[in-house]
């Protein structure tokens, strides 16, 4: 068999000496009428059609090289070839088949005739179309008047319940005249009513059913009925044809569809480019292009002119006839021909081409369209469980090819730029629009229902109950009570949670809100969350005991003997807990005393409160980046240091750095862990810091400012009134062993909305937390984004309790394009090595357990668009860190002389220093945390050696 080299070969020879020697391309065409040369045979047949569009062993090669395929457009087009060639002659058709299903074998021929009867169908159905669509052109064409440069929108719509509210007042937005939606095949219930709750305030809008056009022809025979009804009641002079997860915009943003067609007075029909998204946050505005990779095709979406002959109606571009011409443009003026066999007359129409041109980003009045081609993972599996109307015997949507996102592209990334500023984010006038549309139409309630987790049908009964019982609870308390009480079940424990959280909302002192929200956790492990809801049951008592027992009483009332003993284990770490609270409330309020009767402060000057245990490879990094970004003092906290390491670095450190102070902190760690060795720390500080701010931070962890010359005492000069300034966190996951902490180049980055944060001293701190600080819930204090934005109290959370405040650990995202703000990078997963060596470092409190719990396992996470552009106003294009502060920290390195013990300690994160600490573990100990070791070595080359140890015991695991 000839090679596809020597095939290609013989074709080009063929065409060659086509004009002299006509009958060997035609004999080749044949000839390659083979299962193993088709590819081949439709390259012949293509290129012998343009020497010649009559030859009929052309046009049978061509349909064979589809005769075994599914019913498709390139057939149709094939069948529609060989009409047009024969011209009503039915024998001379049935030549043309012949010379196909002579080359076919049994199964083909019978997968042909199915072809060829669908063809017949839809060659009816199309005809049918075509004759609508032209009486509905005749109608355009004798209107009385029409609004130049206005254009009307036309799509279908089913289970679009959580989209169609945004799709709506985009296009109205934009300037669009009419919305005529189809509505098929709506098996949520859900689109409808929104689409009629708009349309009442819209009288623009139109809701069609389209569900018998839809069977008949699917997208075209919707798209014909929505054209028909159009031409009956439409003024506009153009119409778009768009899906709902499209949206069409134009450069500059503020760019109206009717100053875009003011600019293409001659066009017919314009097309706009598709701009693909692939992944995104759920429920993701539209305009929302920071969290998603971006794909920008030469693929079309079109408008088209009322009146132009259009046959029928397509997603991509309309049919038309073949005269009068058709002026066909991209969206930036360029003329678009037809490229493809595709696109030539057939039968007296014309296929316009769907794709070619691409647009230039560059020009202005030039138009897009951003099309969610994947949204977020969970929206991608839910729309996959709806199958089409016309294939309900699969339950599945087979036109998907998985969640696999694409890479993007540079060109892409810089439309999105140029549409919506270096944030890639929808404007707030545009959000403020859609908040007041979604208000104004009264459709938030069914957004939410559509956009909410499909539950039973039962649930979905509750949770209507429940917002009746919220809102008639202050009438009806006794109804609320009831159905707090029905709720404290284990299978409705979310919304009993969510019932009491609003209840709580509009009655703070409801005991029976309150004993629903501790029942929510009682079943759970202790947590901030249960420690949260115990403290609203305290300050609602205020010291009366009876009363705290009532609301325990309606909690332990609801638990199985199981869950009760948890629950008196919790409450059990509750008292602990509060009176090592109280002791440490006492201690940071008397540091307060002090630092607010200091002699003198130097304005502007940040300390640094960290704990280290086991950091010998990083705390020379650590200490020598906080001294280079300016910071005053280190007071380093050094606990259950089983390594032995990182004490004698800092010591060392010390000697030569004075502001480096190291305090033993092993007793307050195992009294209440980070807190209370924090407590000591900033008790420490109070008594010798002459410096105006405090910062707490993890080892693992890098303030830096934009831009990255900044020193904390300048980026602290521009926020004077400031009393607490919270910086967002960039993750780093992944990386070359013993990375730097500055360099972004080899880790995937996740920037986040969670905070760390640094607070003024004599704030009337109460307790210190790694990302926020608790406070007296007066005097009030200021809280703000390291890039100046006010944060507020966001959630139940962080409400006044007991005469104190949480303040919010995250929320608010900086903008990464203005300057003097900071973010902290955070070596949240360094390589695979280092990763696993420190799940064998348990914690002090936890020491039966060998394993470190709190990981999910080495999984690294897809990075997102603004955390590479922040990587790259912070570092530049290469994301490593500056020349001068590697030099700087080589410097303070053999300055200090820790560079023989950063190296001992460096060694001991080694493959077979893994492998040695596995293998010396008890196989019993291995098996009894098997479900630990499962979850947090995920990813790792270790998990197999862990597996394989802990089938040497048949110990039962901790469940």
């Amino acid at each position: 068999m000839d090679t596809k080299t020597e095939l290609n070969k013989k074709i080009a020879a063929a065409v060659a000496e086509y004009k002299t020697s006509p009958k060997q391309l035609r004999l080749l065409s044949r000839h390659l009428r083979k299962p193993e040369t088709r590819k081949a045979c439709r390259i012949c047949a293509t290129k012998l059609l343009k020497l010649n569009p009559d030859s009929k062993d052309a046009i049978a090669s061509l349909i064979y090289t589809y005769a075994n395929s599914s019913y498709s457009e390139k057939i149709r087009t094939a069948l529609d070839l060989a009409h047009q060639n024969c011209q009503g002659n039915e024998d001379n058709l049935n030549k043309i088949l012949h010379k196909v299903f002579k080359y076919l074998n049994e199964k083909e021929a019978g997968n042909f005739e199915g072809i060829l009867h669908q063809y017949k169908i839809e060659k009816a159905e199309i005809s049918r179309r075509l004759q609508i669509n032209l009486n509905a052109r005749t109608r355009l064409l004798n209107r009385a008047s029409i609004e130049t440069n206005s254009c009307d929108v036309i799509t279908v719509a089913s289970n679009e319940g959580p989209y169609i509210a945004e799709f709506i007042h985009h296009y109205i937005y934009q300037g669009f005249r009419n919305l005529f939606i189809g509505l098929n095949n709506d098996t949520s219930g859900q689109t409808g009513p929104i689409i009629e709750l708009i349309a009442k305030q819209y009288p623009q809008v139109h809701l069609i059913n389209t569900d018998q056009e839809h069977q008949q022809g699917q997208q075209r025979s919707s798209y014909c009925k929505l054209y028909d009804e159009a031409s009956k009641i439409s003024q506009s002079s153009h119409c778009m044809v768009v899906d709902v997860d499209e949206s069409w915009v134009a450069y500059p943003l503020t760019t109206t569809i009717k100053e875009f067609l003011a600019a293409q007075p001659e066009a017919d029909v314009i097309s706009s480019n598709w701009l693909h998204c692939h992944g995104g946050n759920l429920f993701d505005n539209p305009l929302n292009l920071s969290n998603t990779r971006l794909e920008l095709t030469n693929k079309f979406k079109s408008l088209f002119r009322y009146g132009t002959a259009v046959t029928d109606i397509g997603a991509h571009v309309p049919s038309v006839l073949a005269e009068p011409t058709v002026q066909h443009t991209s969206s930036d003026g360029q003329k678009i021909n037809a490229l493809t066999i595709d696109n030539e007359p057939l039968n007296g129409l014309r296929r316009l081409s769907k794709s070619g041109i691409q647009a230039c980003i560059e020009t202005t009045n030039t138009s897009w369209v951003i099309h969610r081609h994947t949204r977020s993972e969970l929206e991608y599996s839910a729309k996959l469980l709806h199958p089409d109307v016309n294939e309900l015997a699969n339950p599945f949507k087979p036109n998907r090819t998985g969640y696999l996102l694409r890479e993007e592209g540079v060109e892409s990334r810089q439309l999105a730029t140029n549409l919506l500023g270096p944030t890639h984010r929808p404007p707030q006038a545009y959000l403020n629009s859609l908040e007041a549309f979604i208000d104004r139409c009264g459709v938030n309630e069914l957004i939410h229902e559509a956009r909410a987790e499909k539950a039973k049908k039962a649930n979905k009964v509750l949770n209507t109950k429940i917002a009746a019982a919220v809102a008639k609870s202050r009438s009806n308390p006794k109804r609320s009570r009831i159905i707090s009480q029905l709720l404290r079940k284990p299978e409705t424990r979310k919304t009993c949670r969510i019932y009491a959280t609003k209840l709580l909302k509009l009655n703070p002192d409801s005991k029976d809100a309150i004993a629903s929200l501790i029942y929510t956790y009682a079943h759970e492990d202790y947590s901030g969350k249960i420690r949260t809801a115990l403290d609203l049951a305290h300050q609602n008592c205020q010291g009366n005991e009876d009363n705290l027992n009532k609301i325990l009483h309606k909690v332990f009332k609801y638990l199985n003997e199981k869950e009760a003993g948890n629950f008196e284990g919790i409450l059990h770490q509750y008292k602990i807990e509060k009176a090592e609270i109280s002791r440490r409330l006492e201690i940071n309020l008397n540091a307060r005393t002090r630092l607010l009767n200091r002699a003198s402060i130097e304005t502007n000057s940040c300390d640094v409160i960290t704990v280290a245990s086991n950091e010998g490879p990083y705390i020379a990094e650590f200490i020598h980046h906080y001294i280079y970004q300016g910071f005053r003092n280190l007071f380093i906290g050094l606990n259950n240091d089983t390594s032995g390491q990182t004490g004698p670095i800092i010591e060392l450190i010390a000697k030569q750095y004075p502001q480096v102070h190291l305090i033993n902190t092993d007793q307050e760690h195992q009294q209440g862990q980070q807190r209370s060795s924090y407590c000591k720390l900033y008790d420490e500080a109070s008594k010798i810091s002459q410096s105006s701010h405090c910062m707490v931070v993890d080892v693992d962890e890098s303030w830096v400012a934009y831009p990255l010359t900044t020193t904390i005492k300048e980026f602290l000069a521009a926020q004077p009134e400031a009393d607490v300034i919270s910086s967002n966190w960039l993750h780093c996951h992944g990386g070359n062993l013993f990375d730097n902490p500055l360099n972004l180049s080899n880790t995937r980055l996740e920037l986040t909305n969670k905070f760390k944060s640094l607070f003024r001293y004599g704030t009337a701190v109460t307790d210190i937390g790694a990302h926020v600080p608790s406070v007296l819930a007066e005097p009030t204090v200021q809280h703000t984004s390291s890039d100046g934005q006010k944060i507020n109290a966001l959630t139940i959370d962080n409400e006044p309790l007991n005469g104190l405040r949480r303040l919010s650990k995250s929320g608010i995202q900086a903008c990464i394009e203005t300057t003097n703000t900071s973010w902290v990078i955070h070596r949240h997963t360094r390589s695979e090595l280092e990763y696993s060596a420190k799940l064998l470092h348990p914690d002090v409190n936890e020491l039966a357990n060998p394993f470190k719990p709190n990981r999910t396992g080495y999984l690294l996470r897809e990075e997102g668009v603004e955390s590479r552009q922040l990587a790259t106003n912070l570092l530049g294009p290469t994301h490593r860190p500056p020349q001068a502060y590697l030099n700087s920290l080589e410097a303070f390195i053999d300055r200090c002389g820790v560079n023989e013990l950063i190296h001992e300690a460096r060694a001991q994160i080694d493959e077979e220093q893994i492998k040695e600490t596995i293998k010396a573990m008890n196989p019993k100990m291995i098996k009894t945390h098997q479900t630990v070791w499962q979850r947090t070595f995920r990813g790792t080359r270790f998990l197999k050696m862990l597996e394989h140890r802990c089938c040497e015991c048949d110990v039962e695991p901790i469940a």
